[in-house]
């Protein structure tokens, strides 16, 4: 965010210039590509994964957008899982005690598909409920339908807004919209959060 407000102009002058309006990339296969693997990789690396779909949606449509995006934020989970499951635990033992993890498992196994809607559209949070269920080897059944239609939905929205804003002219702040309102959902969500468990706490 922070280099985005400081050199913001600059940026979208670049993008559209360089990406935006050259034919030989905007809408490729080579750029739809890269916005798969970008996704993919988002469950590792700091990826501001609404840029990257907005970004999809402004040079592929809304369609092409939602799908490419789509299987992205989906392979991103399915690499998510798989490292939860098989090297997950080990390291959540070593992090957390027996009684913070056994509090985890009641609620997964309570909430787990509506943990996983719920915080598909936060970052951090999304990427964490995803390692979650494979730390607790949730059952496939459970862990595919809601992260399938949450996906679409997100895929949709961030798309949409990037085909809308490249139409516009504002790309630019179509993109920092994008980044910052999730950010500020999940500070929101910690804030909160926060407080009802101090709450909780000084009633305990």
């Amino acid at each position: 965010m922070i280099p985005f407000l400081l050199f913001g102009v600059q940026c979208e002058a670049w993008i559209t210039d360089n990406i935006l309006e050259n034919d030989s990339f905007s809408g490729t296969p080579i750029a739809m590509g890269a916005v798969i693997l970008t996704l993919t990789l988002d469950i590792l690396l700091p990826v501001p994964s609404s840029g990257v779909m907005t970004f999809a949606g402004a040079t592929a449509g809304t369609v092409t957008g939602s799908l490419v995006s789509w299987i992205g934020l989906n392979a991103s989970c399915a690499f998510g899982h798989f490292i939860g499951r098989w090297f997950g635990m080990p390291i959540a033992s070593k992090l957390s005690s027996k009684e913070e993890l056994d509090s985890m498992k009641s609620s997964l196994d309570s909430f787990g598909p509506w943990m996983l809607v719920g915080f598909r559209a936060l970052p951090v949070l999304a990427e964490a409920s995803v390692l979650i269920t494979g730390v607790y080897r949730m059952n496939q059944s459970r862990f595919w339908p809601p992260v399938l239609i949450a996906n679409l939905a997100v895929a949709i929205a961030y798309s949409a807004l990037g085909q809308i804003a490249g139409e516009q002219g504002w790309f630019g702040l179509g993109f920092l919209i994008s980044v910052i309102a999730p950010l500020l959902v999940l500070l929101v969500w910690l804030g909160v959060s926060a407080k009802f468990a101090g709450a909780k706490s000084i009633d305990t």
